[in-house]
């Protein structure tokens, strides 16, 4: 058996706390040393403005597809628009033949409601077949396109413009419509005006659909069924341009009256002034000379 080994003298006592400071010393050198080493985290890329920026982002997308519902349904608007100007407009000559006490001088038999591209030919193309078969030059049938497709452009521009700046089928649209409307009409005179509403579907004649008695129109000798030309000078493809045309001049004058019965033109004399007849737009292919 082996003894133990006695302390020798001189040498204090090994304490139980100093030995576990020997251990726990180099541990927490090893520690410090793997925290120094070890990758400081990154920052998340995501702060505050990144937030605002998403929110943005997402918020705009919204406002994206929320206008293109919208352009759909302006889309949808337009056709339903432009059916509802044909119904009010056989309505409205339908009131004209149905009514006897209206006198329709006035372009109310006319009335249409305005598709959002506005002027009546906006919602047709430009048929130039019906035009050359008639004889008309191709090259005046061309340059007659070419001012329409510019109009069909500036009308685009023009909705365009009211709905981005909330102005859409407010009196400023409808006012710019009518200016649109009035450089056309300045631009195309006599028998050009007379060609370009034939070639996109519209109206170019006024009929007479019921003449009143004991009025102008009466004692000039019009007929129901006649279809007036001219009210002097002045040729007449709508009823707006026949009360136009009769405001002017004093009134109570003999002026010239241009009707075409059966297929033969006739000149009849009557009082300027309202004729007291109701009127009819109709179509017909104008006479060109070959």
């Amino acid at each position: 058996m082996v003894e133990p080994r006695a302390p020798q003298p001189g040498t204090p006592p090994r304490s139980p706390t100093a030995g576990l400071a020997l251990i726990a010393i180099p541990l927490l050198l090893v520690a410090v040393f793997c925290w120094l080493l070890w990758p400081a985290p990154r920052p998340s890329p995501r702060g505050p403005d990144a937030d605002r920026l998403a929110g943005l982002e997402s918020r705009l997308e919204s406002e994206r597809a929320t206008r293109d519902a919208l352009a759909a349904r302006i889309g949808e608007l337009e056709s339903e628009l432009s059916e509802l100007r044909r119904i009010v407009g056989e309505l409205a000559r339908r009131m004209a033949h149905d009514e006897g006490d209206r006198v329709a001088d006035a372009p109310a038999v006319e009335a249409e409601v305005e598709a959002p591209q506005g002027g009546s030919d906006a919602a047709r193309g430009f048929d130039a077949e019906p035009l050359i078969d008639a004889g008309v030059d191709p090259r005046e049938v061309e340059r007659l396109q070419s001012i329409w497709e510019e109009s069909q452009l500036e009308r685009a521009e023009l909705l365009n413009r009211a709905l981005r700046e909330g102005y859409f089928l407010d009196e400023q649209h409808k006012a710019e419509l009518a200016e649109l409307d009035a450089a056309l009409r300045g631009q195309l005179e006599g028998e050009d005006y007379d060609l370009y509403l034939y070639a996109t579907g519209q109206p170019n004649r006024v009929r007479a659909s019921r003449v009143l008695s004991n009025t102008n129109a009466s004692d000039a000798g019009l007929r129901t069924g006649d279809v007036i030309l001219s009210y002097g000078d002045a040729p007449v493809y709508k009823p707006g341009d026949l009360v136009i045309a009769a405001s002017k001049g004093r009134l109570g004058d003999s002026v010239s009256l241009e009707v075409e019965r059966d297929g033969r033109r006739l000149t009849l004399r009557a009082r300027r002034g309202p004729l007291g007849v109701l009127l009819e737009p109709t179509r017909s292919l104008p006479e060109v000379d070959r």
